[in-house]
């Protein structure tokens, strides 16, 4: 294992918190104030574990921790859904009041991560043999912010299509595990029907809900230039990416005709509904999607199967990966570091454990655990096992969140035709900037 930062667990153990920016404090305060903060450990002498109730992992949580109290560890673990953790894990790590371990969504850790609010995990992972040999190279990379080790990974996803078998095989269409953007195109035209008035009735694919990045990663762009001083999609590619998008769209349909189909389709049903009533084609997902969607109760679920998404043309194949990581939060009111790190150890590198996880619809993060039944025998968990290989984890850059999110708004306005495609760039390039601006004042001013 390779780790740039060699600190010993102990210097670890009593590193200070580095600074959170403004507007974080600035959040947990209002926040504190309205009477959103709840207590993190307490006084109880055991390991506090928070997680997001609607993680893919979250049903067999209980079970995992209940196995683990059963070695009888020091401390035990007590697991505490949360439904609104984004708000309050913000508002305890500024209370200093946090619980000893939180399972997060890699996309919505890192920002934490880059501030310095994870204890560093170097010294317990060197001392246990803890390290890249266990995962996939990009898991295991993906828990590392300034060459230091956050969190390590549990399970993991990443966005792929959930395709319709019924409607491929009443199209003669024979979906394929790896699309070129000629050939899905072909696909979703062969899919698309409406009837005698020219209204939808029935679409290849929505791809609303794919981050733009994806499409910015595939052609060889990113949200900010390598510094992390600049925009990086500035360039032709980010048009590029946005012209195949819009086409794609206004061949299934047009964004207001989509919405129109799905609204009388799905009602109360959610976006599963679509499915169920046989109106589209593809839908980006994930793994976890296509294992609950697949499993719906006997006479709703119909057949389904998974692809990879369309990789542009001139482009490489991209995702966006969605992993769960484990990390000890630098504020807990009682920590204890090695408790802590024996429940994520155990988690993330036992290959029971990872089995169950995977029985919940998530690709475990153990590379000894993937290639264990199911996954070794279910063609959808293999090709998502590819499909995560060339996945990307957004930069390590505060502001890199921030602007992908303002620059995937103005894609979305475009798509819906309420500005053109070159204004949503222009305001996304536009605002970009005055984040970067504003960042770099209050570095400054911080370190002032």
């Amino acid at each position: 294992m390779t780790l740039i930062d060699s600190k010993s667990t102990e210097e670890i153990h009593h590193r200070p918190m580095r600074r959170i920016s403004r507007r974080s404090l600035l959040t947990a305060a209002m926040l504190t104030l309205t009477g959103c903060a709840s207590s993190g450990a307490g006084e109880r002498n055991e390991v506090v574990l928070w997680y997001e109730d609607g993680l893919a992992i979250a049903p067999v949580l209980p079970d995992l921790v209940k196995r683990y109290n059963a070695t009888r560890p020091k401390r035990i673990v007590v697991a505490q859904p949360q439904p609104q953790l984004s708000f309050k894990l913000l508002v305890v790590i500024g209370a200093h009041d946090a619980p000893n371990i939180v399972l997060y969504p890699q996309g919505r850790a890192a920002p934490l991560a880059i501030r310095g609010a994870m204890l560093g995990l170097e010294g317990f992972a060197r001392r246990d043999n803890v390290g890249e040999h266990l995962f996939p190279s990009n898991l295991w990379q993906g828990g590392i912010a300034h060459n230091s080790l956050w969190g390590l990974p549990v399970a993991t996803d990443a966005h792929v299509l959930i395709c319709n078998q019924h409607l491929f095989s009443a199209a003669k269409v024979q979906p394929q595990p790896f699309w070129s953007s000629t050939l899905f195109d072909e696909a979703c035209t062969k899919l698309v029907q409406k009837d005698s008035q020219g209204y939808l009735t029935q679409t290849g694919a929505i791809l609303q809900g794919v981050p733009f990045e994806i499409w910015l990663w595939q052609l060889g762009t990113d949200i900010l230039t390598s510094n992390g001083k600049g925009i990086g999609f500035s360039g032709p590619a980010s048009q590029a990416a946005l012209s195949w998008l819009m086409h794609n769209e206004q061949m299934n349909g047009g964004a207001q005709e989509i919405g129109r189909l799905v609204s009388k389709t799905t009602l109360t049903e959610g976006i599963n509904g679509v499915f169920t009533h046989g109106k589209l084609g593809m839908l980006p997902g994930t793994f976890s999607d296509y294992y609950r969607m697949r499993n719906l109760p006997s006479g709703a679920a119909v057949p389904l199967s998974l692809a990879a998404l369309p990789v542009l043309s001139g482009g490489k194949p991209s995702t966006l990966l969605e992993s769960i990581y484990a990390f000890i939060p630098q504020a807990s009111a009682h920590p204890y570091p090695e408790d802590s790190w024996q429940f994520i150890k155990w988690l993330a590198t036992d290959s029971r454990a990872q089995t169950t996880i995977a029985s919940a619809g998530a690709i475990p993060a153990l590379t000894a655990a993937q290639q264990q039944p199911p996954l070794a025998s279910d063609p959808a968990a293999q090709l998502m096992l590819k499909v995560i290989a060339s996945g990307r984890y957004l930069q390590e850059y505060s502001a890199a969140m921030e602007i992908a999110g303002g620059l995937n708004n103005d894609v979305d306005q475009a798509l819906a035709g309420a500005i053109s495609p070159q204004r949503a760039l222009a305001n996304a390039i536009s605002q970009g900037q005055q984040v970067l601006r504003q960042n770099a004042r209050l570095s400054a001013s911080s370190h002032g």
